[in-house]
Formats: structure tokens, sequence, C-alpha cells
């Protein structure tokens, strides 16, 4: 996973540096980090290839919920949990 492009303005130039997450952790000694919810989600999703909007209809959710709930912005509830993890086919330990 990539941080998003940060612009340092150094006198009239402007450059992009990018830095990785991953190797920025590693670097520190750091052990491979654990995926947030709103990642697991999206990486269960799209294992079983289904799109935020298929998987939003099957867990009765809208997919701007789905889409903020992949983006770590939104926190869904025990009740939500349970309908993604039952629209994904994988027990509630598995997304959480």
């Amino acid at each position: 996973m990539r941080l998003p492009a940060r612009r340092i303005e150094t006198g009239s130039e402007k450059k992009i540096d990018e830095v990785s997450l991953s190797i920025k952790h590693y670097a520190r000694g750091g052990k491979q980090r654990s995926f947030a919810l709103g990642e697991r989600i999206k990486k269960l999703r799209k294992e079983r290839v289904l799109t935020q909007e298929n998987l939003a209809r099957a867990a009765g959710i809208s997919r701007m919920q789905m889409n903020r709930i992949e983006s770590d912005v939104s926190k869904p509830g025990l009740e939500t949990m349970m309908r993604l993890a039952d629209a994904l086919g994988v027990p509630l330990r598995d997304t959480v």
C-alpha cells in the first residue's frame, strides 16, 4: 500500500515525493502491518470478484456506505458487519 503523493515546494520547483508505507515500516524494523477493517473487507470482496455495488446490495447498505467502510472513514455496527460477513460467505471473525 502506498501513501498518497505529497507535494514538496522548493522555491519555484514542485516535486512529488512518494513514500511506500510498507518500506518505511520495515526500515524501522517493524513486522508486516495488519490490515485495517476496511482493507480486510475490500480484500475479501475482491477475492470473490464482487463490486462495491453488488456487496452493498447483498448486505442491505448503500454503495456510498460500502465505500466509506472500505476507506475506513466509517465504522460499521455489529448488525452491518454480520450482514457483510454473510454476503461475503465468511464467518464474522474473518472480517474483524
